[in-house]
């Protein structure tokens, strides 16, 4: 039996007048409630207005917490997921596209083709080549897009451009992964993806392309972004890259929002990179002035964003991504 009665949208903000003592009442009130919802919004955002909680799980709230600051917080996580959601899914595109043209490049300007086992590293076992491959061709298959059913039909195959492009960002992650060295270090070399002795680093673009992808896939499925996270996941290197003082914002091993702003740094070019910061430091500043200090330090850590001027000092940082001589990389 259900132990949570079904409650009229009346019934729903006199329960949080009464008995969480949040401010919700009147028109206004009523609104947010419908056009959020009770669940995606109180128990999606309670987080940074939850001033304790007793042995019972009764939690008392912020003294003037109204229904306004919960939908304040909603507001900016939504911006942040269309923000980062439009500039990942960029540097995704850009990558796939460098990734699927070099492979041909190295594999004899295509005549290996990608489902033949010998197109990837020959210091990788054979079986875990043809999982992968195979991994491909079932997401190959189940594809409706009428391109993919053209080249199958009239040409049996696909070429690498279409293929890099059809597969799930997970399967192309572990395609890099089996590349033949040539392919995964140009990547590397053209982002400036290295490691602390400037040496091409294939497990940081593994792992930035990991965290990238998680985020990808909860910004594209609505999901609560600014406090989300990748246990026992951080590398350093990127904040010793970029950062003056890196050791400031790498205390939780855990990737966190800061460190995906940090990867995007190496896949975006600076005028770019510097109106995603701007964007995002906008967002930040409009939740600040619409809560007390108090919640609105609690939103701004779930991020691992130690202080806000940090993105200040990212969009001071230069980059250059030579796109001119990636074939000679």
């Amino acid at each position: 039996m259900n132990d949570k009665p079904f409650k009229t949208y009346r019934q729903q903000m006199k329960h949080l007048r009464d008995v969480k003592k949040i401010d919700c009442q009147g028109s206004t009130s009523k609104q947010i409630l419908l056009r959020n919802g009770y669940f995606n919004l109180i128990n999606g955002y309670k987080i940074p207005f939850v001033l304790k909680v007793d042995n019972n799980g009764t939690h008392t709230y912020i003294g003037g917490t109204s229904i306004e600051h919960f939908e304040a917080v909603k507001h900016f996580d939504d911006e942040l997921r269309h923000i980062l959601l439009k500039y990942i899914t960029k540097v995704e595109e850009e990558v796939r596209t460098l990734v699927g043209h070099k492979f041909d490049y190295v594999n004899d300007k295509g005549k290996t083709e990608w489902f033949e086992v010998d197109s990837y590293n020959p210091s990788i076992k054979t079986q875990d080549k043809i999982k992968v491959i195979a991994q491909c061709y079932y997401q190959i298959n189940k594809s409706k897009q009428p391109y993919v059913e053209h080249y199958l039909n009239n040409h049996n195959s696909l070429p690498t451009w279409i293929f890099v492009k059809v597969i799930n960002f997970s399967t192309f992650i572990d395609f890099i992964s089996i590349c033949k060295p040539e392919v995964v270090n140009s990547i590397c070399s053209l982002y400036s993806i290295y490691d602390s002795y400037q040496n091409t680093n294939p497990n940081l673009l593994i792992s930035m392309l990991h965290w990238l992808r998680k985020v990808r896939n909860a910004c594209a499925h609505n999901e609560r972004i600014y406090g989300i996270t990748r246990n026992n996941s951080r590398v350093n290197q990127p904040f010793n890259q970029f950062l003056t003082n890196p050791k400031t914002y790498t205390k939780h091993r855990s990737q966190r929002l800061i460190d995906l702003i940090i990867y995007l740094r190496y896949f975006m070019q600076d005028i770019e990179y510097q109106e995603l910061i701007f964007q995002i430091k906008n967002q930040f500043l409009t939740l600040q002035s619409q809560l007390n200090k108090n919640a609105f330090e609690k939103v701004r850590a779930e991020t691992g964003i130690k202080n806000i001027s940090i993105l200040d000092e990212l969009t001071l940082t230069a980059k250059n991504i030579d796109y001119n001589k990636f074939e000679d990389l």
